[in-house]
């Protein structure tokens, strides 16, 4: 929270942004029971979240019903990203940084692909869970699930990744630069998929102009709504801030990332525009 200037500190202030020594309570009530009477089965630990899922599980556990998207099937974005790995990495098992695995179906992936570790950190509390249960329904063995803050977690460690896996992650950070700062710090590859701002588009508060390490980007502020839902998938603030297409390339440029490969953009997505980009030194 230092890091930002002082007007977005006070608007943040007046959202009640959450204190790390005063965690906000936000609690999503589950629909299970506490015993089950039915057979063993996966759809009984997926039923523990029933209509709270993302993913659509049945890309890997055939005939069970969980959500709509298929993070474990069809999407391309991990691949993209281990196609980036230098060949001696991919050689000797490639450790990887997965921030934010929401249900498992990337880190999913990566073990399908090859990666020696993947070291997965959540810091909502039902997406881990789900983690879990999918780790235990597909056999996982090469995934790690934390739980906890991404920066807290970049703050403390020391390790280098192969590759840091930034997916649906910075657009959901208070302080977008702060974090790839961090990553800059532990890995020579990121690979990113996030929602920018576009000129003449609202954010949901000013505009707020900060300075990184000597350099001036524009931060702009959305603040969530409906955050107690099983169906929430966002930042562990009440608000996040975008950067412009242009401020997130500078931000990565900045900190040694002289090479990128865009794999695929959506100006029309239902988010906002979109970009899945690959940087490297």
């Amino acid at each position: 929270m230092k890091f930002l200037g002082n007007s977005l500190l006070r608007n943040l202030e007046k959202l009640r942004v959450g204190h790390p020594n005063k965690p906000e309570s936000i609690r999503a009530e589950l629909s299970a029971e506490k015993f089950e009477h039915r057979a063993p089965a996966p759809q009984n630990a997926i039923d523990i979240f029933s209509n709270r899922w993302a993913s659509d599980l049945a890309d890997v556990v055939p005939g069970v019903s969980s959500g709509r998207t298929r993070h474990f099937g069809a999407d391309p974005r991990p691949v993209f990203a281990f196609n980036r790995l230098k060949l001696e990495a991919v050689a000797r098992g490639a450790r990887i940084l997965e921030l934010g695995p929401l249900e498992g179906g990337h880190t999913y992936q990566f073990e399908r692909l090859g990666a020696a570790e993947i070291v997965a950190v959540e810091a909502n509390v039902e997406a881990y869970l789900k983690c879990l249960i999918v780790k235990e329904l597909i056999g996982l063995r090469r995934a790690h699930f934390l739980l906890g803050d991404i920066v807290q977690y970049l703050l403390k460690d020391t390790s280098r990744y192969d590759l840091i896996f930034c997916c649906g992650v910075l657009y959901h950070m208070i302080d977008p630069v702060e974090l790839v700062r961090l990553m800059a710090a532990r890995t020579d590859l990121i690979s990113v998929w996030s929602h920018y701002q576009v000129a003449g588009s609202k954010s949901d508060l000013p505009p707020e102009t900060v300075e990184r390490d000597g350099q001036t980007y524009t931060y702009y502020p959305r603040v969530y709504g409906g955050r107690e839902g099983g169906k929430f998938w966002g930042g562990n603030t009440p608000t996040a801030c975008l950067l412009s297409r242009d401020d997130l390339f500078r931000a990565f440029e900045h900190y040694g990332f002289r090479h990128h490969e865009i794999h695929a953009e959506d100006v029309n997505h239902v988010g906002g525009p979109c970009i899945t980009v690959t940087f490297w030194r």
